[in-house]
């Protein structure tokens, strides 16, 4: 199996990993999580067992053409190359109502001046604004972008399934920091075996909690 990791390939025949994405992701396709409708203090407590002390803002989604989704980082970068500005790293918060909260690492654009930051990737879930956790801790390395930090999750209730997707979600993220850098890899048979394995176990502990949360 080839696999192909990090920025620019949009060969459809063959997998594409642009980070770790966000555990409902692998559910075929559902939106399963969003933006969340408010700052809860679950929420609260998510963001601060990330960076005590900040408090997360809601932010406009207003990308440029150029923009891709879940591409963030390359996204900043190259704003950054056309007009100035810096990067401001931090963490997207996402809710499955019910089920559990979670940080995705993120980045928004500084123009500088004071000037509010701007959230420049589109979302794939169809949100017109993200939760951002600002965190000066959670810096992006252009130079190894291999290395992929894996999303920071709380439950919403004592429920041993919802235990369970976060750790197939850690062993899964586990699995692509193994892999070694981005660009074209051809994955052994064996990897590529433990690749579908992983794979499945997430799609399958998340449709045992939507059988069991989707409904009212």
């Amino acid at each position: 199996m080839v696999l192909l990791t990090g920025r620019g390939f949009d060969n459809p025949t063959e997998t594409t990993l642009l980070h770790v994405e966000s555990v409902e992701n692998a559910a075929m396709g559902d939106a399963l999580t969003g933006t969340p409708s408010e700052i809860s203090e679950k929420i609260l407590e998510l963001c601060r067992g990330i960076t005590p002390g900040t408090r997360p803002l809601y932010l406009d989604i207003t990308p440029e053409p150029w923009c891709k989704p879940a591409d963030c980082f390359e996204n900043i970068r190259r704003k950054i190359e056309r007009d100035g500005g810096t990067i401001q790293c931090g963490w997207a918060i996402w809710e499955w109502p019910r089920v559990f909260v979670e940080a995705e690492h993120h980045a928004v654009y500084s123009p500088g001046s004071g000037t509010l930051w701007i959230d420049l990737t589109p979302c794939q879930q169809g949100n017109s604004r993200r939760l951002f956790l600002p965190d000066d801790n959670a810096t992006y390395d252009f130079e190894d972008e291999g290395f992929r930090r894996d999303n920071v999750r709380l439950a919403l209730s004592d429920d041993p399934d919802v235990r369970n997707l976060f750790k197939t979600a850690r062993r899964r993220s586990d699995f692509y920091n193994g892999l070694p850098g981005v660009g074209r890899i051809v994955l052994h048979a064996s990897e590529d075996k433990e690749l579908a394995k992983l794979e499945r176990a997430v799609a399958n502990a998340i449709a045992v909690l939507k059988q069991k949360y989707a409904k009212g």
